[in-house]
């Protein structure tokens, strides 16, 4: 039994039942035809389930005796704890700051890390990819599927 895919599994299971439990808070919209939780009930709901079966992997292999396979080697391991914490930031700040200045800073600050580019020219290229990108879903969830994405609580909402 691998200790640190049980502690995995047990993490994904708490850390994913609370944020269900968080996303049944989400208000709905009263124009909206798709509800503003669904997506965050699937995904968290899809966490639940695989830190189930990778516990339950771990307990067939330890009572019937398999190796486990081998491990995965993640490269760059300080890179994947930077997106895993800053979306945990999205998701606290979502509620106060809003979507349009959460997404556009979360975006901006993905597209700075990812590129290795620190030019002037490409961090304005960086910013106009943030602003852009947040306005197209913006306008894609307003004016397509009816759905009210939260103004953050700065802003009244």
């Amino acid at each position: 039994m691998d200790k640190k895919n049980v502690s995995i599994g047990i993490g994904s299971v708490v850390f994913g039942a609370f944020f269900f439990i968080s996303a049944l808070g989400i208000k709905e919209a009263k124009a909206s035809s798709a509800s503003a939780s669904l997506f965050p009930k699937i995904i968290t709901a899809m966490m639940v389930i695989m830190g189930l079966l990778l516990l339950l992997r771990e307990y067939v292999g330890m009572h019937n005796g398999s190796s486990n396979p081998k491990p995965i080697q993640i490269k760059n391991g300080k890179l994947m704890l930077v997106f895993c914490a800053s979306m945990l930031l999205y998701a606290l700040l979502l509620e106060i700051l809003g979507f349009l200045i959460c997404t556009f800073l979360y975006l901006t600050a993905m597209a700075i890390l990812l590129d290795k580019e620190k030019s002037r020219r490409s961090m304005l290229y960086k910013v106009l990819f943030g602003g852009l990108l947040t306005a197209a879903i913006y306008l894609m969830f307003n004016n397509f599927f009816n759905a009210s994405l939260p103004i953050g609580m700065i802003f009244g909402g």
